[in-house]
């Protein structure tokens, strides 16, 4: 392989990053049959894609009526089409912003963007999360390398809704929220789990996260992020 043709290094879809992404020869040589295109690819859940909306840009303040299910996918072929409509976290890194523009015209700030299984809200309350927790890092503008908080971002999506984590049946859903205004200046990832109480579960779980954190697209490597695990009943209580 030349290095013309080198692997990319970075699983991104912001092409100012990986104008296109680059697979080993071999790869390109394999023929894939049209109808194994075009037939559904079941996923093992449904997902559901919800937004939260900016509460300073809303009359109402309320978290529940802030965070709204924009979409749905089951399959593989849905979730590609739905993931080329939203940015990756680079994106957001050189000032873009997520707006939804409602149907009567006004536009407002999208906060985060949310994969949560069919059938669990995002939200302390609902009673899947009510004795979880999450496990959530931070980057932070002023020193993350954009293309491996994509690829973070990336690998972390993948393997949730792929169900290719040993520890998947915990995991409720992620999220991606935009702190990057104000003086906070980082985005969050967070992974939402059941059950808070079995700590070798979401400890596990946990290891599983960190190795995925760490892998490149060329089987490099790098620092995993710092995590926190904490749990909802605790975060709820220190919000009130």
């Amino acid at each position: 392989m030349t290095e013309k043709e080198a692997v990319s290094k970075y699983l991104s879809f912001n092409e100012s990053i990986e104008p296109s992404l680059t697979l080993p020869t071999d790869c390109n040589e394999v023929e894939i049959p049209d109808d194994l295109i075009s037939r559904p690819l079941p996923l093992s859940h449904e997902w559901v894609v919800w937004e939260q909306l900016n509460v300073e840009t809303r009359k109402d303040s309320d978290y529940s009526n802030a965070t709204k299910p924009v979409a749905k996918f089951s399959s593989v072929q849905q979730f590609w089409w739905l993931w080329h409509h939203i940015p990756q976290p680079s994106e957001l890194l050189k000032g873009k912003r997520m707006i939804r523009e409602s149907s009567d015209g006004s536009k407002s700030v999208v906060d985060a963007v949310i994969l949560f299984k069919e059938g669990i809200q995002p939200m302390w309350e609902d009673p899947m999360n009510a004795t979880g927790g999450h496990i959530h890092f931070r980057a932070w503008q002023s020193s993350v390398v954009p293309g491996e908080l994509d690829t973070m971002w990336n690998n972390l999506v993948l393997a949730v809704i792929g169900g290719s984590l040993k520890n998947s049946s915990i995991v409720n859903g992620i999220r991606l929220v935009d702190k990057l205004g104000g003086n906070k200046g980082n985005i969050r990832v967070e992974i939402w789990f059941s059950d808070f109480s079995n700590q070798a579960a979401h400890q596990a779980l946990l290891k599983e996260i960190e190795t995925l954190m760490s892998s490149l697209l060329d089987g490099s490597s790098c620092d995993p992020p710092h995590f926190e695990v904490k749990s909802h009943s605790k975060t709820k209580s220190d919000a009130n």
